[in-house]
């Protein structure tokens, strides 16, 4: 008896009442529980089974059962007995756990009562622990018989199975490793390489392991047994959550509930839980006790009480109230209650007027409330005001485009745009933290735009972008301490259907997480026209001719360039050159003030002074040569006091090589080429005009003549320069033919390409004094007679 023999038969715990379950009883058992309850290892918890079926010094007739209240039994948990609910008459254990089948069953020591079934003691639990076998996956592929054995704790299961298993040329007798669950049984080969396949066995080895696991009606890691006991858990009327995971609820059936399923759910009676048939009008008998009869309301009668006694009074005349309010009644009782939008006692209903609530209707301080109808109104901002009416903000002057401000901000070649206007955000951008949203406080938030070169927006300005258009249901700090979002097009999920700033107010905490809204002021763009260059605020030069043509101080060598063209064909030639932009080229030019003594330029001579290669001054250094459009070479370098023919002597190699000294400015760039300013002009040295085809004449005969030659030419060229500008077509010549024309004169702005001739200023040299007026027919006529036939219209 698990050794509780020499327990009982101790007089000190005499008279026992013990609980005896029936043969049946404990046959009834799952057979895995018997065997884990008989088993030699469970004697303790056998033991322990059994002392809580002994309550110790008590001799209790069946008739004082259910008085004598809790008791203890030896093993020392509660027990009480007490009258069944379904069984008159018949006595339970515990909460109906068991049911007494015999009493008064007198023996030796005490007295003993038969019941139904096994009890357990709370806090034991049953256990149905197993064993489980399981492989081990140790298929080494060894020479038959001579397997590995199976690891210590393993045994091995069945017969060996056949493997393949690499050969070697060379391998060393044997060793056996009994590892771990994945060691193997290796044959090492001599030169560490297996070669061809053989055929070899392996053991199939299994391990046996104890798995702990409750029986069913039990669960918990305690196997605490089910509400309702474990041979009827749920009492049957619901499904356990048993096992060691399980949570030990009752899902009950239908009809059913209680910790253990012992109760009728409400609409349900009778032992059987049986569902009440009771209309809406009615009250059921319900509970387990219950008969299912049903309590009918006042005005109402039958079975289930489904028919009226009463007139209804809300069908004769609305039962009396407003044709604006609902009627109901309860059994003769009829109660009027007004519509939400109306307003009255239910007899006499009037229409609610939001405007009139004290509090505008919820409208804007800056806006009138409109009442449109029964509790309806129109919120409408005052003039100067802009929103929906509920939020109405002071109306922001919109942003201006800049590019229209005069003087323009860009250069009149160039194209503006003013980056604030044509945004149409006013400057106004959203920001969030690395994070993701809703991630800055108000302080973070500040900074995170001061990163970004900008402040916190204020309200006006969030509101200026929200009028141009901005939306965003994203809530962002502003700075006043406030957080709101801009909305234009109206949402439920988006500031609740408003329009305009929609702001939850200044915000006490600023430690709050929001995202931020940024103000920046854009700057206005500038960029050079198609054909232009530069930056496009001061500067936008287009070819080398017209940089040339709108420097004042460029104005001597572009005279020079003009007759060279006008005089000969090869000068023409030359022009075209310079105003071809399929390709980049390089011009040196000589300012003004380096034209002394009377210097005069031939056409070898201005040739030099361009390359159709590209120089910039990052490329400047002693010795650098460069091929001149005249065939010569010239040297970029800062020897010496001005330009000369003579070359240093890092290109003495290259024969007639000009030196090009004292570069004044350099890179100043045009549309096709870059010009670099020199403080004197350069010359061709003799030997270079040897080679060169016959020489016209020289452009001037002296200061005299080149001053009248220039001026006219240039007073003349900026009335049809400003003609020109307005063509589409590039650069062409204007000109005037004599009365006296003579046929034989050389023409050569009569076919090709021809510049724009723009009025010049062409200062006589060492003289400040004002230029004469361009358009002086008396000086073109009488002064310059060779002029009318210097240019003809094209």
């Amino acid at each position: 008896m698990a050794g509780l023999l020499p327990l009982l038969q101790d007089s000190f715990h005499r008279p026992l009442t013990m609980l005896w379950p029936t043969d049946s009883a404990l046959q009834a058992l799952p057979p895995d529980r018997q065997v884990w309850l008989y088993h030699k290892d469970h004697r303790d918890k056998l033991a322990a089974i059994l002392r809580g079926h002994v309550i110790r010094n008590v001799e209790a007739l069946a008739a004082d059962l259910p008085n004598l209240g809790p008791l203890r039994t030896m093993h020392g948990t509660p027990i009480s007995f007490s009258c069944s609910h379904a069984r008159p008459g018949a006595l339970t254990v515990g909460e109906e756990a068991a049911r007494i089948v015999q009493r008064h069953l007198p023996f030796e020591g005490g007295l003993a009562y038969g019941i139904d079934q096994l009890l357990e003691p709370p806090g034991l639990g049953a256990r149905c622990d197993r064993f489980e076998t399981r492989p081990l996956w140790l298929k080494v592929c060894s020479i038959c018989g001579l397997e590995p054995p199976c690891p210590p704790g393993s045994q091995e299961q069945g017969s060996p199975e056949a493997c393949w298993r690499y050969l070697s040329k060379f391998w060393t007798s044997p060793s056996l490793h009994p590892l771990a669950l994945r060691s193997v049984w290796t044959r090492p080969s001599h030169w560490g390489q297996p070669r061809g396949l053989g055929r070899g066995c392996y053991r199939n080895c299994v391990t046996t392991t104890w798995k702990p696991s409750c029986c069913p009606g039990h669960y918990g890691s305690e196997c605490r047994a089910c509400p309702g006991g474990a041979s009827s858990p749920c009492n049957h009327r619901g499904t356990c959550m048993d096992g060691m995971s399980g949570s030990g609820e009752c899902r009950c059936h239908v009809h059913f509930t209680g910790t253990a399923c012992e109760l009728c759910a409400p609409g349900a009676f009778g032992t059987l839980c049986q569902a009440c048939n009771c209309t809406s009008h009615g009250r059921c008998d319900e509970g387990l006790g219950g008969s299912g009869s049903c309590f009918c309301d006042e005005g109402w009668t039958g079975p289930r009480c489904e028919v009226q006694l009463v007139v209804d009074l809300c069908q004769d005349g609305h039962g009396g109230c407003s044709e604006h309010a609902n009627c109901s009644q309860v059994g003769t009782a009829v109660t009027c209650t007004c519509w939400p939008d109306y307003e009255g006692d239910g007899w006499s209903c009037r229409a609610r007027n939001p405007c009139e609530d004290g509090h505008r209707g919820g409208c804007s301080e800056h806006a009138d409330c409109l009442n449109t109808g029964p509790n309806t109104r129109r919120c409408v901002c005052h003039a100067g005001y802009v929103g929906d009416g509920l939020q109405c903000l002071l109306e922001p002057e919109p942003p201006v485009d800049r590019c229209l401000d005069r003087p323009p901000p860009c250069h009149a070649d160039a194209v503006c745009t003013d980056l604030h206007f044509q945004e149409k955000r006013a400057g106004v951008f959203h920001l969030q933290a690395p994070s993701g949203p809703y991630g800055l406080n108000f302080s973070e938030a500040e900074a995170a735009c001061g990163a970004q070169g900008a402040v916190l927006a204020s309200l006006l300005q969030l509101s200026a972008a929200q009028q141009l258009g901005f939306h965003l249901c994203l809530v962002g700090w502003l700075a006043n301490g406030s957080a709101a979002h801009p909305v234009v097009f109206p949402a439920a999920d988006c500031g609740d259907g408003q329009v305009g700033v929609v702001s939850l107010g200044a915000r006490e905490n600023l430690s709050e997480r929001w995202d931020a809204y940024c103000f920046r002021m854009r700057d206005v763009a500038c960029r050079c026209r198609d054909g232009f260059v530069g930056d496009g605020t001061s500067v936008c030069n287009g070819k080398l001719l017209d940089v040339l043509a709108t420097t004042a101080n460029f104005s001597t060598f572009y005279g020079m360039l003009l007759s060279y063209a006008n005089a000969t064909p090869r000068g023409l030639e030359f022009l075209d050159f310079l105003d071809d932009e399929r390709t980049y080229k390089t011009l040196f030019v000589p300012v003004n003030e380096g034209f002394v003594d009377n210097m005069t330029l031939s056409g070898p001579d201005l040739e030099l002074h361009a390359s159709n290669t590209t120089f910039l001054s990052t490329n400047a250094s002693q010795g650098a040569l460069l091929p001149a459009h005249s065939g010569l070479s010239l040297v970029v370098s800062d020897l010496g006091p001005g330009n000369s023919s003579r070359a240093p002597e890092a290109s003495l190699e290259v024969p007639g090589a000009v030196v090009v000294s004292r570069v004044i400015t350099w890179d100043i760039l045009a549309f096709n080429g870059i010009i670099h300013t020199l403080a004197s002009p350069l010359l061709a040295p003799p030997q270079a005009r040897a080679v060169v085809a016959p020489e016209a004449p020289s452009v001037t005969a002296g200061v005299g003549a080149a001053v009248a030659a220039g001026a006219v030419l240039g007073l003349v060229a900026g009335a049809f320069y400003l003609r020109a500008r307005s063509r589409s077509t590039g650069f062409g010549f204007s000109a005037f033919q004599a009365e006296d024309a003579a046929a034989d004169d050389f023409s050569p702005w009569q076919e090709g390409t021809s510049p724009t001739l723009v009025s010049v200023p062409n200062p006589v040299f060492g003289s400040h004094e004002a230029f004469c007026e361009p358009f002086d027919d008396s000086l073109l006529e009488e002064d310059f007679p060779d002029t009318q036939r210097i240019l003809e219209v094209k």
